[in-house]
């Protein structure tokens, strides 16, 4: 992925420069753009990415289509990548969900660029679809690419769509719901980044 992928984190990294942060996320902004920036100049390009595996390779089908501006070159960027983007779902497959919703590091420990810093990334979630309550001990500061969903922290639910950050507190438990379009998102976790995400009805807090 290394062409696709590079012009991918460098329009990701010039969403991050022309954004203003509140006070809430400024620390989060200043981590992913050393991170990103520090990745792009490496000279030895990333390993190959493995790809999605089989069943998030079908979530792909309802990656929303390239629009105007740059987050619609995110999203066409997003497009060129992703066959070589290491997709998956966090969760197994016991649910459904796995051909549904679907995630790819950028950059993390175990991502095509390698970072100990944070974890940057892609959700995607298909239309009509939830994304059901769950939590993880990581800081996630998420931005909407594409997409409107609910999406609900505890006991509060609002509707933010492309352009706005959401910001999820460690073991906050939280989720989306999609209507009649499918959802892009980046995420950047910081903080306890290798723990894993789990859905809360099936884990005491």
């Amino acid at each position: 992925m290394n062409d696709a992928g590079a012009r991918l984190l460098a329009a990701i990294r010039d969403i991050f420069r022309h954004a203003q942060p509140t006070p809430e996320i400024e620390e989060d902004f200043k981590d992913v753009l050393a991170v990103t920036t520090a990745a792009l100049d490496v000279r030895d390009p990333p390993l190959q990415a493995d790809g999605p595996d089989p069943a998030s390779g079908a979530a792909l089908n309802h990656l929303p289509p390239p629009g105007a501006g740059p987050l619609g070159e995110i999203c066409r960027l997003t497009r060129e990548a992703a066959p070589m983007m290491p997709w998956h779902y966090s969760y197994g497959d016991k649910d459904g969900l796995a051909e549904r919703v679907a995630f790819a590091d950028l950059v993390g420990p175990a991502g095509p660029y390698v970072s100990e810093r944070l974890r940057l990334g892609l959700t995607l979630v298909a239309a009509d679809t939830l994304y059901k309550m769950h939590a993880h001990p990581a800081r996630e500061l998420y931005f909407i690419v594409s997409g409107h969903a609910a999406w609900t922290a505890g006991a509060n639910t609002q509707w933010p769509g492309p352009g706005a950050f959401v910001l999820h507190p460690p073991n906050v438990p939280h989720a989306m719901q999609t209507a009649g379009e499918s959802l892009l998102a980046l995420y950047v976790w910081r903080g306890e980044i290798y723990s894993p995400p789990f859905y809360t009805e099936e884990r005491v807090l």
